[in-house]
């Protein structure tokens, strides 16, 4: 399961649309018309109850894995907030200094341009040593202010303690999004989903169209329920999780501001 969740979105979603495909169709098929049809006819009568209890801990499960998937796109918004208003903290400070703030401001320019353009884009794993670099010279450019008062001073340690904390979020974000849910709470979501179409499969097992039916129902709740857990995945995929537009503006003010 580990190895699916690495796979770009397209190729997750794809692969969540086909286990619950794939298990309705093998059922139906060993179930109505394959050699062990026979065998699986025994089990006929089985009470509707019986698919309920299943379903009911597909239903928790499913939402105990989308409560932890939530929880991760709660922290890396916190996060992102967290780095843009420190950015924003840096670049304002650096604008009151005027010509002195002029590198430091330059350099937030070019760590914002390079955090949206190759960290912020695509499904958010990028790993830039690009923004790496670019948050380094933004501390260079900080430390190699020119101490002209006491004034030039209190920036100085301002815009340090705001970088910390950049620093910090920044790690945060990127952390959540290389690493992804535990595989084995999707293991069990997609087990017991398979398990509530068993179910559904004895409690319809001598009456093939109410089973198609049934099946057919059920497997697009399944493929829209791990759909959507797989989106909510890769927060950063996704531009209505995770908003840019603060990130967005500090760039465009620093641009105005060269």
């Amino acid at each position: 399961m580990e190895s699916i969740l690495d796979l770009d979105l397209f190729a997750l979603v794809a692969w969540l649309c086909f286990i619950p495909a794939a298990s309705a169709v093998i059922l139906y098929v060993i179930t109505q018309h394959g050699p062990l049809a026979g065998f699986f006819q025994q089990f006929r009568d089985v009470v509707a109850p019986y698919f309920v209890s299943v379903g009911i801990l597909f239903a928790v499960f499913a939402a105990f894995l989308g409560n932890d998937i939530w929880l991760r796109v709660q922290e890396i918004n916190h996060s992102l907030e967290k780095e843009v208003a420190n950015v924003q903290s840096i670049v304002q400070i650096a604008r009151s200094l005027g010509e002195n703030g002029a590198p430091v401001l330059s350099a937030a320019r070019q760590y914002v341009d390079a955090t949206l353009d190759l960290e912020l884009s695509e499904d958010g794993q990028a790993r830039s040593t690009v923004s790496d670099s670019a948050l380094e010279a933004v501390a260079q450019e900080i430390l190699n202010l020119p101490q002209d008062d006491a004034r030039s001073g209190v920036a100085q340690g301002a815009m340090l303690a705001a970088y910390e904390r950049v620093w910090e979020a920044r790690t945060t974000r990127r952390h959540i999004a290389d690493t992804h849910s535990d595989p084995l709470k999707w293991v069990a979501v997609l087990f017991l989903g398979i398990l509530t179409q068993v179910a559904l499969t004895l409690c319809h097992i001598d009456k093939p169209k109410p089973l198609a039916a049934a099946l057919f129902v059920f497997s697009l709740a399944f493929i829209a329920t791990m759909v959507a857990l797989g989106t909510h995945e890769r927060p950063l995929s996704d531009p209505d999780l995770v908003s840019l537009e603060h990130m967005e503006r500090i760039l465009s003010e620093a641009v105005g501001l060269q």
